[in-house]
């Protein structure tokens, strides 16, 4: 089943206003100390008031930009950014941050499905940080960025290149071991993630996370014990965590703890009524456990929520197969193949069936 996965946030850096440029009301101080409404005041006032040199006021959108980024605002942050490259553009930090707001606007467009608009932003993301860095080969936060984007668009291959460089060049981020464990876990390279992870959590034993994402590895490697431990801890360190819960009865469920299994999707439909994989991993069990007819309302929602989902319409087909409802079995099986060609299940339902794929 696809468990998913998530990435940390935006490295940006943030530039205090030199003291030779801060005006003598105090005013230009409070731009970049924050990333705040104050900072973007500050910032406002300083870029409006005409005093500032050239250098100085490109330093200006910039703090304004972090900000605006920060926030969450990212049509605002990008103008700015905009403004401070035409007015420095030999300065590789702005490039990098610029470079992270149109990853996290790429981001919003692909959840909205808008996948063109959001390739056409990680492109740039991408552009910006091979900027950066040819203006700063050591810049570590610009592989960092450029790692996210090319993870955000599936080069997995690319980013594990890009968190190595930026592991190498600052060896205590644990948002980068983070990162290019991720990278690993689609790749299936479950050991090399769970080293990361593991690295990530010396250097941050208190980001929930690292440790969904080690339960996850662990998962996938058959370390079930292992597993329920670190999902354990993420709940405990953030209580909404839904993905963890809906994991974590993944791992139960492959014990054969059926009713912990169920009562982790249980509590997981409850926080997130939308994750489809809640609704496959509960009738999943169900189904393991002989329940077949109360299993079919959840891996119908399953399919609704996700009909894409390969997972969810191969569950549903081998609970049409039990309940002796052979023509919507085949047709779910077949449905699955061909969005996975290549998936087992599939086949060997197809198989017990005495047919072989269209």
């Amino acid at each position: 089943m696809d468990v998913g996965t998530t990435f940390a946030g935006l490295v940006i850096a943030l530039i205090a206003l030199p003291a030779w440029a801060q005006t003598k009301d105090g005013t230009a101080s409070q731009c970049g100390r924050t990333y705040d409404e104050t900072s973007i005041s500050a910032c406002t006032a300083q870029i409006q008031s005409g005093r500032e040199s050239k250098t100085d006021l490109a330093v200006a959108y910039y703090n304004r930009g972090e900000a605006y980024n920060v926030m969450g605002l990212q049509d605002q942050a990008i103008p700015d950014y905009n403004q401070a490259i035409g007015l420095k553009p030999d300065f590789p930090d702005t490039y990098s941050s610029r470079a992270a707001a149109f990853d996290s606007k790429g981001l919003y467009y692909q959840v909205k499905g808008l996948n063109n608009q959001a390739m056409a932003l990680f492109e740039e993301a991408i552009a910006d940080c091979t900027r950066a860095i040819a203006l700063k080969p050591d810049f570590a936060n610009a592989f960092f960025n450029r790692g996210n984007a090319y993870n955000h668009m599936g080069a997995y291959d690319r980013s594990i290149v890009d968190f190595t460089q930026a592991i190498a060049l600052k060896s205590d981020d644990a948002d980068a071991y983070y990162n290019r464990a991720n990278g690993y876990i689609a790749e299936s390279l479950y050991d090399l993630a769970i080293a990361d992870l593991t690295q990530a959590i010396t250097l941050k034993s208190d980001d929930a996370v690292f440790y969904a994402s080690r339960g996850v590895a662990y998962n996938a490697t058959g370390q079930y014990d292992r597993a329920i431990g670190d999902l354990t801890r993420a709940i405990t360190l953030d209580s909404n965590d839904a993905a963890s819960l809906h994991n974590r009865g993944l791992a139960y469920g492959a014990e054969g703890r059926f009713d912990q299994a169920i009562a982790d999707d249980t509590k997981a439909i409850a926080l997130k009524p939308g994750l489809a994989g809640a609704y496959n991993g509960r009738a999943w069990t169900l189904h393991v456990m002989g329940r077949d007819a109360k299993a079919l309302p959840d891996a119908q929602m399953a399919v609704d929520l996700a009909p894409q989902d390969a997972n969810c319409i191969e569950t549903r087909a081998e609970i049409y197969e039990k309940l002796g409802r052979r023509d919507e079995a085949i047709a779910d099986y077949r449905t699955a193949l061909k969005i996975v060609p290549s998936m087992k299940e599939a086949h060997d339902g197809l198989e017990r069936l005495n047919l072989k794929p269209q």
